[in-house]
Formats: structure tokens, C-alpha cells, sequence
């Protein structure tokens, strides 16, 4: 029988020479261009025994995936005393489980500042902080709503942290409420974007108009996110003035002074809150606002679609410390490339 390139035959024709290629690519040796390695496609992977697991079960005999070793440096056992000290540093995992590794070049002690800070949590005078950096994969707060709840859950704490002023992204969000209207967004992935946004964090700012305002409301029946007792509010603006504050669908405003001079400002209200909203003066370039506990553990959701990650590299280590004296974090996690 004669299959037609252009009948109902067509996709197989295409799907199987593809899948062949798949499969055999399986069995590639390792290829480097430079310093650089080409990663291993294995199509079969799901299906296939875990080789590390397998290995772990019969008795620990071969090499687990990650180690490394240097033969005949120390005399016999073929590990040189540095590499022993570092890998008892290392956290061992079970078999089946692969843990986060640190890359960090101090020894294998790169979380240290983050343990010590969960330590220190009820007399450290604020939250302990993580900032989860990534793209569109965790953009309606996916995989950092639930690492926030467990951390919440463990080490106590309150709020969403870190939302943007006016972005369209913030409605994909289960974990809060939120409405702005009167705002100029600027973002660092657009084309043209705005120099003020090379400034942000969060990759996005939100310049205002002459009636601008932003609504951030808790989420009821969800764990640690039904209120907050601190709002922080992040901008910069050319001249002094004010910004106006409402909590819990209030009248009364609470007014916190602006300094002006163009330099990055954190304005904070503590209060019991289920809701915040603010007004700020026109052309005032605000960053975004942060929920939270006054205590305990909160996560920073900074996704940014599109990205993969080398907008961090742009922004100036002027930025960066001006951002590290208003916001200081305790643990920075990066994910990208998943798209």
C-alpha cells in the first residue's frame, strides 16, 4: 500500500521519524561546545527505572547523580578532605528525592543567613523575607502560594507580601482582591519601555495620573491571607507631599508625608487590615505595596511574563541597595526557563 504525503497519513509520516529521533537521542554521549553542554533529551524518562534510586537499593553501590569524587588524591579513598567536609555540609536526600542544590562557593553554607533570620524571627522587627523571581509559570501566584502558605503555616506570619500598583497580571491572583484605575504602567520587557521602570523590582512601576487611586482587599477563608497588619507602600516622587491612606472601606484617611527628591520611599501604616486603599499626588511613580505580618515569614511574588531572568542583571547596584535599605530579603529564589 502507497501512503499519500498529503492524505490522513500526513501527521504519522511527520510523528514518526520525529519520535524515532527522540528515542535515540536517549543514548547520546555527552557533547560540549566550549564550556557549555548540550542537555540530553530523554523522551523515555517517565517510564524508565530511576537509575539513583535503583542504586540507593541495592546498598548505595555507583555513583548518585550530582556527586563527584577525586580518585587517588588523599591515598586510598579517592575523596580529597575538602570534598568530604563539604559533602557532610550537604543535606542528604532520601532516595526518590532530589534536593535543592546550593551553589554557593563558601563551603556549602550559602542558606546560613536564611536559617538565621527564621531563628531570629520574633525579635527581628520584621518579617522574614523571600523573593521568588520567575517568569509567567508563577504569575496567578502559582507554586509561591503554596510555598507561602507552608512557610506561614510553620513559621507564622500574614499577608500576600509584595503586589504591583495597577498591572492587568494582578487579577490572575486568587490569593487578593485588587482595583486601580487613574495609572500609566510601565513595564521592562515592553520595547520602549519608560527608564523609570529599570528602577523596579518587580520588573513594572505605575506612574499616576491626576485622580489615581489602588484597592488591595485579603482574601477571606484562605489561611494567613484574610488580613494584614502592615501596608507599606513603595515610590519615589520629584516633590514633596502626601499620600492618603483609607483601611477596612473607611472614610477617614491616614496621611503619611512624602519626601520627595526622587529617591525611593517606603511609606508604612500599621493596623489591623481585611483592606487598603491609597491615593497619591499626580506624576508620583509608585512600585507597588506590600501586605504582611509584623513577624513571621512572607514570600514576594516577582513574576514577570516573558522574562528569563536577565532583566535582574540590568538593573544598577545603586538600585539594588536602595531596594535592600527599604526591603531587605533573606532568601532569593530564581526560576526560569520553563516556558
Amino acid at each position: 500500500m502507497r501512503l499519500s504525503s498529503t492524505g490522513p497519513w500526513r501527521p504519522f509520516l511527520l510523528l514518526l521519524p520525529t519520535c524515532l529521533a527522540l528515542i535515540g537521542m536517549r543514548y547520546m554521549p555527552q557533547v560540549y561546545i566550549g564550556p557549555y553542554e548540550v542537555k540530553g533529551v530523554d523522551l523515555l524518562a517517565d517510564v524508565m527505572p530511576d537509575e539513583q534510586a535503583t542504586q540507593a537499593g541495592n546498598g548505595g553501590h555507583g555513583t548518585a547523580a550530582g556527586t563527584s569524587s577525586t580518585a587517588n588524591v588523599d591515598g586510598g579513598n579517592g575523596v580529597t578532605p575538602e570534598a568530604a567536609r563539604s559533602q557532610t555540609a550537604r543535606d542528604t536526600c532520601p532516595a526518590g528525592i532530589v534536593c535543592f542544590e546550593d551553589y554557593s562557593t563558601d563551603g556549602a553554607h550559602g542558606m546560613d543567613a536564611f536559617y538565621a533570620a527564621l531563628k531570629t524571627r520574633h525579635t527581628l522587627g520584621r518579617p522574614v523575607r523571600v523573593a521568588y523571581f520567575g517568569d509567567s509559570f508563577i504569575e496567578g501566584d502559582l507554586i509561591t502560594d503554596h510555598l507561602r502558605r507552608l512557610m506561614q503555616d510553620k513559621w507564622g506570619g500574614c499577608g500576600v507580601g509584595f503586589v504591583d500598583i495597577a498591572s492587568e497580571f494582578i487579577a490572575l491572583r486568587p490569593t487578593l482582591r485588587h482595583k486601580a484605575e487613574g495609572w500609566t504602567e510601565y513595564n521592562v520587557m515592553q520595547a520602549k519601555h519608560n527608564a523609570t521602570a529599570d528602577g523596579a523590582i518587580s520588573g513594572r512601576c505605575a506612574r499616576a495620573g491626576g485622580e489615581a487611586w489602588a484597592e488591595y482587599a485579603a482574601v477571606r477563608g484562605m489561611a494567613h491571607l484574610d488580613s494584614f497588619s502592615t501596608a507599606t507602600l513603595y515610590l519615589t516622587a520629584a516633590e514633596p507631599g502626601h499620600a492618603a491612606l483609607r483601611t477596612n472601606g473607611s472614610t477617614a484617611d491616614t496621611t503619611l508625608a512624602i519626601a520627595g527628591h526622587k529617591a525611593l520611599e517606603a511609606l508604612t501604616l500599621t493596623a489591623p487590615m481585611r483592606q487598603v486603599r491609597f491615593t497619591v499626588p499626580a506624576q508620583t511613580v509608585c512600585y507597588g505595596m506590600a501586605l504582611e505580618g509584623s513577624d513571621g515569614i512572607v514570600v514576594d511574588n516577582f513574576s514577570l511574563r516573558g522574562s528569563s531572568g536577565m532583566q535582574l542583571t540590568a538593573m544598577s547596584e545603586e538600585v539594588l541597595t536602595q531596594w535592600h535599605r527599604v526591603r531587605p530579603y533573606d532568601l532569593i529564589i530564581l526560576q526560569y526557563g520553563l516556558n
